[in-house]
């Protein structure tokens, strides 16, 4: 198993010159998601791409929260989409079209 860095909130939040209430309130939407460890809350590494983005999103283009929720899903259905447009290329990469 891979062990994952993790940053402190408030560190994320210096970083990227936000306040800690706009980070919770992406939180609270289920947009970013933290982990605790001995009551300090942190971001996951594999999570940070995507807090930047919602960050970007909201802070540059003015998307409210709602529409943050829904851009975040429909990221993640392309995401599996995409997964499984490569794997259905990987298993037909065999097969071999006589038709003429």
């Amino acid at each position: 198993m891979e062990k994952s860095t993790l940053i402190l909130v408030k560190t994320f939040c210096e970083n990227c010159s936000i306040s800690f209430e706009l980070f919770r309130r992406l939180t609270d939407y289920g947009l970013i998601e933290t982990v605790i460890v001995a009551e300090e809350e942190y971001v996951d590494e594999t999570n940070l791409a995507k807090a930047e983005q919602m960050l970007r999103l909201h802070t540059h283009l003015q998307i409210n929260f709602e529409g943050l929720d829904v851009i975040s899903s429909l990221l993640e259905k392309i995401e599996v989409l995409e997964e499984e447009i490569k794997m259905l290329k990987r298993k037909n990469t065999g097969i071999i079209d006589h038709q003429t």
